[in-house]
């Protein structure tokens, strides 16, 4: 079973992404955006979690999940070999969480990033993970989501990559490797709800 990460020990990201929809059933606008929003989080295996809103940083020392820990092969999204794929990892994540399992109420960090849409919104949901060439430096998650806005999806991921080296330029920081998963979806429903999540998890539980 996992345990949550709070202030100390080793811990494991498991980063994800999802997008959900669904039709309208409340009156309240707030509260149906909160069951859309619960519908996401609980198709990655994170319902009934207390999450807490954490920085988008995991720390020298600490993994993610399928990278460096964990280590799968990924496939190339760039002729030179930098942009990895990370979208099949995303979906091993939600299931191993599914399996594993954890006390339900419990607090987790996560870093996470959510939209709400309405019919007919192209909607997308994405993470690029920065892994630092030099390994005293800390793996970077930025967290997109939002409405494609007539972009391509192409377009998107090459905004989340630049993101990426553009943090790295303001810290001084190389990224050797960037791994990005990516979805995006029209809204067929009423509403709709993309979400970008990465929950920390103790190593030792692991």
């Amino acid at each position: 079973m996992l345990k949550p990460f709070n202030t100390t020990g080793t811990y494991v990201c498991y980063p994800m992404v999802n997008i959900v929809e669904a039709n309208r059933t409340l009156h309240n606008k707030k509260l149906q955006e909160i069951c859309l929003f619960d519908l996401a989080e609980s198709q990655l295996g994170l319902g009934q979690i207390n999450l807490r809103k954490t920085s988008s940083f995991c720390e020298p020392e600490n993994f993610v999940n399928g990278i460096n820990i964990n280590t799968d092969i990924f496939g190339k999204l760039s002729n030179d070999g930098k942009i990895r794929d990370y979208n099949e990892q995303s979906y091993k994540n939600r299931e191993e969480i599914k399996k594993k399992g954890f006390e339900p109420g419990i607090h987790i960090c996560c870093a996470c990033e959510y939209d709400i849409g309405r019919a007919g919104d192209d909607m997308y949901a994405g993470i690029g993970i920065g892994i630092p060439k030099y390994k005293n430096n800390a793996i970077l998650f930025m967290e997109s989501v939002g409405k494609t806005e007539q972009t391509t999806d192409n377009e998107v991921i090459n905004d989340i990559v630049n993101s990426v080296n553009e943090i790295g330029s303001n810290q001084n920081i190389e990224y050797d490797e960037i791994y990005v998963a990516y979805q995006h979806k029209v809204i067929t429903k009423d509403l709709g709800c993309v979400l970008v999540i990465v929950p920390y998890f103790l190593m030792e539980e692991i």
